[in-house]
């Protein structure tokens, strides 16, 4: 987030925003907003079809051709580019 250019208020509140986030989460993931690009620019993430489940050291993903959409990599270049892209 600290790449952003300031170009108005809204990307203004938008580094205000990640400065609080990222401070008490450093090593959390940016699910919400990650989330929220993929559903509107499907085209920037790979996803396969599968079912979380629950392991010993978080969540996983069994593989599953009647489940869900479960992202497995992301185009960070383009997910920033379609978060910062204020006009």
């Amino acid at each position: 987030h600290r790449c952003l250019q300031i170009k108005n208020r809204a990307a203004e509140l938008f580094r205000e925003f990640g400065d609080l986030y990222f401070g008490k989460h450093q090593s959390k993931k940016f699910h919400d907003p990650t989330a929220a690009v993929c559903y509107l620019h499907p085209e920037i993430a790979q996803s396969i079809l599968g079912t979380p489940i629950k392991i010993a050291s978080g969540w996983g993903t069994s593989l599953d051709p009647q489940g869900s959409n479960i992202v497995t990599e992301v185009d960070q270049t383009k997910l920033w580019q379609h978060i910062t892209n204020f006009n």
